[in-house]
Parts: C-alpha cells; structure tokens; sequence
C-alpha cells in the first residue's frame, strides 16, 4: 500500500464504526455508480434476501454444495459475472441507496 493510502487507513481507523460503515458505504457507492434511497433500503433488501433464502432452504427447494465444488463453478464464470454476484433487488437497493 503506498502511502498515501496507508494515512487514510491510520485515519479511517480512528473513527467510530458507524462513521467506518458509514464512509465504506460511500466508497463502494463510488464504485457502482451514484446512489440514491436510504442505507435502511440496502439493509431491508438484505434482510428481506435473508428471509427468502431460509424459506428455500426449509422448504427443500435449494441444492447445498460443498465450498470446494462452489468455487470451481464460479472460477468457470465469466469476469463480468464473477464480480457482481449480488441478487438484483439488493443491486438495485444499493444502487439507489444514498450513503453518507
């Protein structure tokens, strides 16, 4: 890391960790384009992809894999695909999320 990025670091570190979450979220933001909509949004679409995942495993519907077999079939991915592999709803929460 040079250093210029080693003084953000010693700096973000002195902050509290809602204000950590906080600039980490407008980071990422920064990433995948403006985002506009509340943190609770991106939290509640968390919370809602949780749910519907229980549901699916409990209700028999989902194939469990071991890691090994896993990573072999996101390796196999395409680069564009491998990067972003978060539910649409939970991109677009995010995507419309205003971080800080």
């Amino acid at each position: 890391m040079n250093t210029r990025l080693t003084e953000l670091e010693e700096k973000a570190l002195q902050l509290t960790a809602t204000e950590r979450s906080e600039l980490i979220g407008a980071l990422i933001a920064s990433l995948e384009g403006e985002a506009q909509g509340s943190l609770e949004e991106v939290r509640d679409a968390w919370d809602a992809e949780i749910e519907r995942r229980i549901a699916e495993m409990e209700a028999g519907r989902t194939r469990f894999v071991d890691a090994a077999e896993a990573l072999r079939t996101l390796r196999r991915l395409p680069p564009e695909r491998q990067a972003g592999g978060r539910p649409r709803k939970l991109k677009a929460a995010a995507r419309n999320a205003k971080l800080g």
